[in-house]
């Protein structure tokens, strides 16, 4: 149904329902979920490790998602999206490259197919080490296993992109996660400059933008450089 939660749902459904309404940037809805489920059980480490995500990844609440981290690999010190997120936390709020990348090795000792920290792990190599190579290795690794898997889709692309200068490949790598999910910011935006800066499609670029922002009006990047795609010549 709508917004409403369902009490007999089982901790599995809430978590479910929860990352998906967190996918399309539900966040109210989604805490109110990852929350009911910790509240009937507070040991959950799954519960913890999304919420704490979905704090960390709209910037709600930095310092709560690292407690509910910590929390998590307190309880259960080999849970892999806890100790892939942890790293990723670590990079956002304190710079701390290297420290998120022993969370990221760590969390692939246990899982070396994981695609959140295979993507993760990449991210770094691309932006920080400038090891393309061994990036798009990993992002390779992470679609065999999940073929959809939208963030490794929206890197690989932004490598294919400002690396390889491989446009086509971008395009298509964009296009398959905006198909997964329509609601993915970065890959709309990543798109959308694509379209204006190399494929010569302003048209296509600006409806883009303005689908990025009924999505997600307080993006620092669009509200600095939205008005820039937006002709002027639109009656």
């Amino acid at each position: 149904g709508g917004g409403g939660v369902d009490l007999q749902a089982s901790n599995e459904e809430l978590l479910t329902r929860a990352q998906e309404a967190a996918a399309q940037n539900q966040v109210e809805l989604a805490q109110e979920l990852y929350l009911r489920a910790l509240r009937r059980d507070p040991s959950l480490v799954d519960a913890m490790a999304g919420l704490a995500m979905l704090l960390h990844s709209t910037r709600c609440d930095l310092l709560q998602a690292e407690a509910l981290y910590q929390h998590a690999l307190r309880v259960e010190p080999r849970h892999v999206p806890s100790l892939s997120n942890y790293g990723l936390l670590l990079r956002d709020k304190y710079g701390d490259d290297e420290g998120g990348e022993v969370f990221f090795k760590r969390a692939l000792d246990v899982d070396p197919n994981h695609p959140d920290t295979l993507c993760n792990y990449a991210l770094l190599l691309t932006n920080v080490k400038k090891d393309h190579k061994s990036a798009a290795d990993m992002f390779q690794l992470a679609l065999k296993g999940d073929p959809w898997h939208v963030r490794s889709l929206c890197g690989f692309g932004m490598l294919q992109q400002n690396v390889a200068n491989n446009y086509t490949a971008a395009r298509s790598l964009y296009s398959r996660a905006l198909q997964t999910n329509p609601a993915h910011v970065p890959s709309t935006i990543n798109l959308a400059v694509l379209y204006r800066d190399k494929l010569n499609e302003p048209r296509a670029a600006e409806s883009l933008i303005l689908h990025a922002l009924k999505l997600d009006p307080e993006n620092p990047w669009l509200r600095a450089n939205s008005a820039s795609f937006c002709s002027n010549d639109s009656p």
